[in-house]
């Protein structure tokens, strides 16, 4: 029975999608020699063709999900993966990023051995492709961290695993017509769960590996228009 379900979100990776998938499988490996039964669930948003061959041309395990979706929206293609997710623990990756070998079965045992509503998150964070650069993630648990930043800047990466009931109860948001200047879905659903209590803590000795792309991101599409994150409750409580 699938126990933890890795959520993989793609657009136009293209050929990057390889290095994302194999990463995963390998992740994937790793997990199961810790007793875990891992699953990928690959969720297509107005694929291109490269990315599409290149994920049909993955070696999958008979548990693996590829769905196509024509949202045109980053939010809505994660909401739509989660609802196909059969594992009680669900990892989110984006599809030309990379987690460590050892994330997810480090992630599922934290969250296994404690009841709290916890967010888990990886350790170091390595950017490539256009920026080349290493750093640290905080959790919210930690004594120096204040949950104001997050009126400003967003503390952590994409990367993360939870329980499936946290993702049902908070949901990412999805942009309609109406929402132009608001964005960063990741920002606004991270400062949601701080909101209703969730913890974010660090899994020690883990990566995730990140691309910076010089264009079509859509971080970048947000920068460029000005964007701002769209009201959450956690800023309503800092008020």
């Amino acid at each position: 029975m699938v126990d933890i379900s890795l959520l993989i979100t793609f657009h136009d990776e293209r050929e990057q999608a390889r290095p994302t998938l194999l990463a995963a499988d390998r992740a994937r490996k790793f997990a199961a020699q810790h007793g875990h039964h891992v699953e990928l669930v690959l969720a297509v948003d107005n694929g291109s063709a490269t990315t599409c061959r290149v994920i049909d041309a993955f070696d999958r395990e008979p548990q693996d999900q590829i769905l196509h979706h024509h949202l045109g929206d980053v939010g809505a293609n994660r909401n739509a993966g989660i609802a196909a997710c059969r594992g009680q623990l669900v990892a989110i990756c984006d599809g030309d990023d990379m987690f460590s070998e050892n994330f997810l079965s480090v992630a599922a045992r934290m969250l296994q051995t404690d009841s709290r509503q916890l967010i888990i998150r990886p350790q170091v964070i390595v950017q490539f492709d256009q920026a080349a650069s290493i750093g640290w993630q905080t959790g919210s648990d930690d004594a120096a961290f204040d949950p104001c930043c997050l009126v400003v800047i967003n503390p952590w990466t994409t990367g993360c695993m939870a329980r499936r009931s946290l993702f049902d109860a908070v949901p990412y948001w999805v942009r309609a017509e109406d929402r132009a200047g608001l964005g960063f879905e990741d920002w606004h659903w991270n400062s949601e769960t701080l909101a209703v209590g969730a913890t974010n803590i660090i899994a020690p000795q883990t990566v995730q590996y990140v691309r910076i792309k010089a264009a079509g991101s859509v971080n970048t599409r947000y920068i460029g228009q000005a964007a701002l994150p769209p009201p959450s409750r956690l800023l309503e409580m800092l008020a």
